[in-house]
């Protein structure tokens, strides 16, 4: 029973991690410009390989010195440093380009218009 949980669980996992590639994507081309978009989506692809190909061996380091679960712990400093970032106040805000702001405006939508009730007609829901 055990072993078909954490079967069922990594093919989550695997399912969930395969959805953030095209995700991404999607967010760097609506958020930079043309002339940006290469320079970012080739950031993108280089910290992308660089941490697929230092994240198993970081991983089998801290279990060979350690346990396994001190794996759960490397969150820790990246969360720490990204809320850091975050407070810095000389960072420049986002500028969105047009369509970065059209596509969280349809995200908007889009969820607010999940949670009308399902007894909503199509001409209230759009009234709405």
């Amino acid at each position: 029973m055990v072993e078909s949980y954490a079967l069922f669980v990594a093919a989550l996992m695997l399912v969930g991690g395969s959805l953030l590639i095209p995700g991404s994507l999607a967010i760097i081309s609506a958020a930079f410009t043309e002339a940006a978009r290469g320079r970012a989506i080739g950031l993108w692809s280089g910290f992308t390989a660089i941490t697929s190909a230092a994240g198993p061996v970081l991983g089998d380091w801290l279990i060979e010195v350690g346990s396994w679960r001190w794996i759960f712990f490397m969150n820790l400093p990246i969360a720490i440093a990204v809320f850091s970032l975050s407070l810095d106040r000389r960072t420049a805000p986002l500028n969105l380009t047009q369509a970065a702001q059209t596509f969280l405006i349809e995200q908007r939508i889009n969820r607010a218009a999940a949670q009308l009730p399902p007894d909503l007609s199509d001409a209230q829901a759009q009234a709405v």
